[in-house]
């Protein structure tokens, strides 16, 4: 790609890259890593034409996420309750058609200017507006005393 000017790398992650849930700890912490990796990588590959593309796709009608799909290593009985209300609500979750996604992959690919990242569903851009705003409130809440850890 470099030699050619051109290319541009698509990297599936999750919506869980921005956030994370109970149960969910090993996994979403593996997201937030490939997020900042492609992130770093589009700022390093972009001199040579090449764009990257972070797809993140949100809830989708597939095996993902069922019990049947992980492997727990042990119960502690102290998170039976809570694991068994995480899966029951994963169970009522509307999750989308994974057939509807390759055309809105193609106009990614083909647009002149991609984004870093691509939330796939209806779901992804409103849950994630909350949940920056909240950081954003509670950062802005802490400021003063954020900029006093520096002395300023």
């Amino acid at each position: 790609m470099r030699e050619q000017g051109f290319g541009h790398i698509l990297g599936t992650s999750s919506n869980i890259g921005h956030f994370t849930l109970p149960v969910l700890g090993y996994y979403s912490s593996s997201k937030w890593a490939f997020e900042a990796i492609h992130e770093s990588l589009s700022e390093e590959v972009k001199q040579f034409g090449i764009k990257v593309t972070i797809i993140e796709p949100g809830a989708y009608a597939t095996e993902f996420g069922s019990q049947e799909s992980l492997k727990f290593s042990g119960n502690i009985e102290a998170y039976t309750d809570l694991k068994a209300e995480f899966f029951k609500s994963l169970s009522t979750f509307e999750q989308g058609d994974p057939n509807a996604t390759a055309q809105a992959l193609f106009k990614v690919v083909d647009s002149e200017n991609p984004p870093l990242r691509f939330h796939m569903g209806s779901h992804n851009l409103p849950l994630i507006k909350g949940i920056y705003a909240e950081r954003i409130a509670l950062w802005e809440s802490w400021d003063e005393v954020s900029r006093s850890a520096q002395g300023n």
